[in-house]
């Protein structure tokens, strides 16, 4: 059963943290529990390290990895997690919570609801391994209910990319055509 849901998502404006309450509502309404980030500011860190008399760096570099701890410490807890691709550019630390919890084999969905993207209306074909995007509210609530019952893994990606890659010399000239028609063969 999926409780607790992360939400990996940029923070750092006013629209981002409205975005990511308002995903983190939908998500609370259907009965389950969210981490969000940005409820644990660095701002709360620095200034009160600076209250304690640390310099402007010792305050930075303890507040950030107290940060970073905690997002680590928090997303290992976590049963699910929701990334938000939303923007030109994916968030990079959202992106290696989002890594995280998949590679630890727990449901991960992808969410973004706007066209602005790097190829051809795709994202890097490296963070589409992590899922295809859903575009509402509603879908993230119903790709963690289709997760509750069973939910693609890393494990299956892997074997996938073991399947396809294995036994090919990648340095062979040929070693690309070779991929490329086993992957339009299935």
């Amino acid at each position: 059963k999926i409780k607790t849901v992360g939400i990996f998502s940029p923070l750092f404006n006013p629209k981002q943290r409205e975005e990511n309450e308002e995903i983190a509502e939908a998500i609370e309404q259907s009965g389950r529990q969210v981490y969000l980030p940005q409820k644990f500011p660095l701002r709360y860190f620095l200034d009160r390290l600076k209250d304690l008399g640390y310099t402007d760096n010792e305050a930075d570099l303890y507040s950030r990895r107290l940060v970073s701890l905690l997002d680590l410490y928090q997303d290992r807890k976590l049963d699910a997690g929701v990334l938000n691709l939303n923007g030109r550019v994916p968030d990079e630390g959202s992106l290696i919570d989002a890594t995280l919890l998949w590679t630890a084999n727990k449901p991960l969905v992808v969410y973004k609801a706007d066209v602005r993207s790097m190829i051809n209306g795709y994202n890097n074909p490296m963070v589409r391994l992590l899922g295809e995007p859903v575009d509402t509210h509603e879908k993230i609530i119903e790709q963690l209910d289709r997760y509750e019952k069973s939910f693609p893994s890393f494990r299956k990606a892997m074997a996938e990319a073991r399947k396809l890659v294995g036994g090919t010399d990648l340095e062979k000239e040929t070693a690309l055509e070779e991929l490329l028609k086993r992957v339009l063969s299935k």
